[in-house]
């Protein structure tokens, strides 16, 4: 009887050992790796960029003054607050103004059917004048009796352009009133946020008086410099990346929407300086959000190549 031999196969795995780890060979190619990784890195978020450290956000302002005298009787939304455009931000006392609209009016009104009772007077006092002129050439009727009707004629003549000179004058001093009762109330020009509020309910205002600041936070920008030597790479649409320090986890975009047409010198009191100067540039933003203030600090990266 035969016996069958079993053989065992035995595999033994190279072991780890953390001395090969320290060896140079192993150093050497972890730098390799680290130094391809950084390399690449660099080409492609660091290299196609022109990286600006200092900027800040602006935007669109307006500051709304009184273009009359009064005293405010109501007053609108405070400073950090939305409007909308349209909305009515504050009313001047108007009480005055409206009694002598009225009170011209009426006048206008007594004059039209003055004017119009002249007219015709002088349509009767034309018949009767053609009426008594043609009894005289027959020699039935007086001379007197036509020089009455002429007379009657060019009395009411001469009222109804009193009356029509007197509508003139009133008419122009209605349409300064209707001018002056519009701006008895004074309306946002664009929908925007509240930056400041100079007056108060009760204040009494003057012409120029400043009201309110009102911000467009539709119409957002980063304004910063360009290096002069950097300016070749630069132009009107060039892609931009922005970081506000407000909001260090948010990225906006935008891109190049005007350069300033001179430099700005670092020294004015040295028109020769050897120093580089720089360009005003202005970077839109796609998107803003509503929370952006004006006057935070960003960091832009232009993408120039």
């Amino acid at each position: 009887m035969q016996t069958v031999e079993q053989k065992r196969i035995v595999i033994k795995l190279p072991t780890l050992r953390w001395s090969s780890l320290l060896s140079v060979r192993f150093f050497l190619i972890l730098s390799i790796l680290l130094f391809s990784s950084g390399v690449a890195y660099w080409y492609r978020n660091v290299r196609p960029y022109l990286w600006i450290p200092s900027a800040h956000l602006n935007a669109f302002s307006t500051t709304l003054n009184s273009d009359s005298n009064g005293r405010i009787i109501e007053m609108g939304p405070l400073e950090g607050a939305l409007v909308k455009k349209g909305q009515t931000l504050f009313s001047l006392d108007r009480g005055m103004a409206f009694a002598k609209h009225a009170q011209v009016k009426f006048s206008l009104d007594s004059l039209s059917q003055e004017i119009e009772f002249e007219k015709e007077r002088i349509v009767d006092a034309m018949d009767s004048y053609l009426a008594a002129s043609a009894e005289v050439e027959m020699g039935m009727g007086s001379s007197e009796k036509v020089q009455k009707h002429l007379s009657t004629m060019e009395e009411a003549q001469a009222k109804a352009e009193a009356a029509s000179s007197k509508t003139t004058a009133l008419k122009s001093e209605l349409n300064a009133l209707e001018i002056e009762l519009k701006k008895a109330t004074t309306a946002a020009p664009f929908t925007g946020v509240i930056l400041k509020r100079f007056k108060n309910e009760g204040e009494v205002l003057f012409f120029g008086d400043p009201i309110y600041t009102l911000c467009d936070t539709n119409r957002l920008w980063i304004e910063t410099e360009v290096s002069e030597t950097d300016l070749e790479a630069v132009s009107l649409g060039t892609p931009a990346r922005i970081h506000l320090s407000a909001y260090p986890k948010k990225e906006f975009k935008g891109e190049v929407c005007y350069i300033g047409p001179a430099t700005v010198a670092k020294r004015d009191h040295l028109p020769f300086s050897q120093e580089n100067g720089t360009v005003p540039i202005k970077i839109s933003i796609e998107n803003p959000d509503i929370s952006l203030k004006p006057g935070l600090s960003a960091k832009v990266a232009l993408k120039v190549r």
